[in-house]
């Protein structure tokens, strides 16, 4: 996928500024492992989503306890997957209290 298709996407449904948008899309696609990729590519293609998982995490458990959409769930994961320790908090702090356990 185009990084400009990718970038056009979350300026124009998760309505970043561009250049929130342009920086969070090279991310995606030079940072991220690529199970967090592809869902992330196939979330700009309104392809069906798969639900990749990080630290037991899965990406429609994150987006239900967190209310996210789908690419801001990812970004939660990607901090999974790069800080365990901080993504947890990260996820802890996010989650709507009448998710938390």
């Amino acid at each position: 996928m185009l990084l400009s298709s990718l970038a056009a996407q979350l300026v124009t449904r998760e309505l970043a500024a561009p250049a929130q948008g342009w920086a969070w899309a090279w991310r995606i696609q030079n940072e991220y492992p690529a199970l967090l990729r592809e869902a992330a590519e196939a979330w700009a293609e309104n392809k069906p989503l798969p639900n990749p998982q990080v630290g037991g995490h899965s990406l429609e458990e994150v987006m239900e306890a967190t209310g996210a959409s789908a690419p801001q769930a990812l970004e939660l994961l990607y901090v999974l997957e790069r800080s365990p320790s901080d993504g947890l908090t990260l996820l802890a702090r996010c989650t709507r209290r009448d998710r938390l356990r």
